[in-house]
C-alpha cells in the first residue's frame, strides 16, 4: 500500500465515523 492510499484510507475512515453536525456535507464534499 502507498503512503497515499493509506492516507486516502485514513481520511475516509475519519469522515465515515465522524459524528458532528455537517459531517454529511463534509463527506459529499470529500467525494
Amino acid at each position: 500500500m502507498s503512503k497515499a492510499d493509506y492516507v486516502y484510507e485514513v481520511l475516509r475512515d475519519d469522515i465515515r465515523n465522524a459524528r458532528v453536525p455537517g459531517g454529511t456535507q463534509l463527506k459529499a464534499a470529500h467525494l
